[in-house]
């Protein structure tokens, strides 16, 4: 059964106005110094609100076995600084695996942010890591992170969907990456699948190009070992990702969604 993608067209509002520049972390310091946060004030009440659960420690301990530490850490990738947090612990099968989003450091318009995914095995009170794939998703711009869901509807192993999501003048992208949690390893299955897109050319003149907008849901045809893409919107069309040289790719022709 397909999912629909999350709504994206709200996404493309906060880039309308963003001029290309570097991203400055409201979590640290222009110097890289760290701000630490104003303590409060504990109540029975607060005090109760705030036990972690049994899902935030599980995280917890997996950002420890990751980082060193519970808040994340910094990765250089490539030359490229980039601060992983935003954890999250999910177990597709018997193996725990932590996802955790990166935003990429002294980022401009045109560079992608992260998804990293690391493979744990338990280790007394923790985990121990067993593999290490920091770079398994790269998408977006301004360095920002993709989002991304956990979806076992698409082929033999559980897949991540990962979506990260841009604006230039004015064309507003949500480009899809999928990669398989093979108990080994992530194996990318398709990289830059369109799944929203949005122009508004609101009341400027000189815009000589149509109103558009496009949402795309990805769906996998097990007879045809092939994934699905639906779109809806301005357009509607199917298009059809076949597995060719080592992934699931569009055609080579008759698709003119291949806008990212």
């Amino acid at each position: 059964m397909a999912l629909s993608p999350p709504n994206v067209r709200s996404r493309f509002v906060r880039y309308r106005h963003v001029g290309i520049g570097a991203v400055c972390i409201l979590a640290a310091g222009c110097d890289g110094a760290e701000v630490a946060p104003r303590p409060q004030p504990t109540t029975p009440a607060t005090a109760t609100v705030a036990r972690a659960s049994a899902d935030t420690l599980a995280t917890n301990a997996a950002l420890r076995a990751v980082f060193g530490v519970e808040r994340g850490g910094i990765v250089r990738l490539d030359g490229v600084e980039v601060r992983f947090d935003d954890g999250r612990l999910i177990r597709p099968d018997t193996t725990p695996i932590l996802v955790a989003r990166g935003q990429r450091l002294s980022a401009a318009h045109p560079d992608k942010g992260f998804l990293g995914i690391w493979y744990l095995a338990p280790h007394g009170d923790g985990f121990r890591v067993t593999g290490r794939h920091p770079g398994s998703v790269r998408a977006g711009s301004f360095g920002d992170p993709p989002d991304w869901t956990l979806r076992r509807d698409l082929g033999t192993y559980p897949v991540i969907q990962a979506t990260g999501f841009g604006q230039w003048f004015g064309h507003g992208h949500a480009c899809t990456t999928l990669v398989a949690l093979r108990p080994q390893r992530p194996v990318l299955l398709a990289r830059d699948i369109l799944t929203g897109y949005n122009f508004d050319p609101g009341d400027d003149p000189a815009q000589h190009e149509p109103r558009e907008t496009i949402d795309g849901s990805i769906a996998y045809d097990r007879a045809r070992d092939a994934l699905i893409v639906t779109y809806r919107g301005t357009v509607r069309q199917t298009v059809l990702y076949r597995y060719r040289d080592g992934e699931y790719r569009a055609p080579q022709v008759g698709n003119n969604l291949d806008r990212c």
